[in-house]
């Protein structure tokens, strides 16, 4: 939390305008609506609707020509993973319109204890051939990837979707560059 706290307050002063884009009013209704519905339609609303909030703030409010787009991996990776929960996540819709001006740095976990939704903790799992059990063997700390050129990358590979869901992709299709940590903890709440 102090983290997240000390980066608000450099954002402030240095002068760096902070903007979210996720759904509210009239649009989460209707998310709400459509959820009743069908599942995947609602989450393919929402990260559409996240892009166009994004792109109105890009045409109308940014001021600058380099932003930072930070969201779950879910939203931000550049194609859907195979079996998902929607038909087009949010960085598809940036990678469609932006191309190669935009980077897209996934982050993943290797094991602690993370919160999916408030008050929803669960330990992450290392199963064979996943992502978290890589970098349980491999990393220490906090690693970076620049390129996603090492095997590891390029193959498919097993991770623990957002929910808890096991979810098979290739990282490098999905991501230009990766933040892989060995250890996460929960979020504390203020």
């Amino acid at each position: 939390m102090e983290e997240m706290i000390s980066l608000v307050d450099f954002a402030k002063e240095s002068r760096i305008q902070i903007d979210g884009f996720e759904i509210d009013g009239t649009d989460l209704e209707k998310y709400f609506e459509i959820k009743k519905v069908n599942d995947r339609d609602s989450r393919t609303f929402r990260d559409r609707t996240m892009f166009n909030n994004f792109k109105k703030l890009m045409d109308n409010k940014i001021k600058s020509d380099k932003v930072i787009i930070w969201g779950h991996n879910a939203h931000m990776m550049k194609k859907v993973s195979r079996g998902a929960y929607r038909d087009k996540v949010f960085g598809e819709y940036v990678k469609e319109t932006y191309g190669d001006k935009s980077i897209v740095v996934g982050q993943y976990t290797g094991s602690g204890e993370v919160e999916h939704m408030p008050h929803q903790k669960r330990k992450l799992l290392q199963e064979k051939n996943s992502i978290e059990e890589y970098i349980i063997k491999t990393i220490e700390g906090v690693k970076v990837f620049p390129t996603l050129n090492e095997d590891i990358f390029i193959k498919p590979i097993r991770n623990m979707f957002c929910g808890g869901d096991i979810e098979e992709l290739i990282l490098a299709d999905h991501f230009d560059s990766l933040i892989l940590h060995e250890k996460g903890s929960a979020p504390s709440r203020l």
